[in-house]
């Protein structure tokens, strides 16, 4: 298996799921606000929510002036490195973001929000097997039964895996 690069600046520009003003149809876009009215995280920031940035993505928009140092000035921007015992370790960059939503002039999207609410479950040769829930919201959704108020997710998931 050959460690390709990731093109970074096609990443940046791309728009993987893009549904405008989706956090209106599901009572207040808990996605980008953390503030659900069922149930309250400890771990959670509420009126925000954390961005995670792949390591080499976070610097790639880093350099291009595409990122903000700090979405919350009181959340400095953490990096968690994690070693597998592979050709390269995995870097993951953490921050809160307060813009609700409303980032599109302030901000790039990382991928994370591009995919967002689904999360890829790849195959070993890197084939897309199924999406599962990327959000801690839309997992206790399904752990309890009930039914999730995201739209994407119930009335759009086809769409997007044609």
């Amino acid at each position: 298996m050959t460690n390709t690069p990731v093109p970074w600046d096609l990443a940046a520009r791309v728009s993987l799921i893009n549904e405008p003003n989706c956090w209106n149809t599901c009572g207040g876009g808990f996605c980008c606000s953390n503030g659900h009215p069922d149930f309250e995280f400890q771990l959670l920031p509420m009126h925000g929510t954390t961005i995670i940035y792949i390591g080499d993505e976070y610097d790639y928009l880093k350099q291009h002036g595409r990122v903000h140092e700090h979405l919350d000035p009181s959340h400095p921007v953490h990096r968690m490195n994690f070693d597998f015992g592979g050709p390269k370790g995995l870097s993951l960059v953490h921050t809160t973001c307060r813009f609700l939503g409303h980032c599109g002039p302030h901000v790039d999207k990382p991928l994370l929000c591009k995919i967002y609410p689904f999360l890829p479950i790849l195959d070993i040769a890197g084939q897309l097997e199924d999406v599962y829930p990327a959000s801690i919201f839309e997992v206790t959704f399904l752990a309890r039964g009930i039914h999730t108020p995201c739209s994407i997710w119930t009335a759009r998931k086809d769409k997007y895996l044609r």
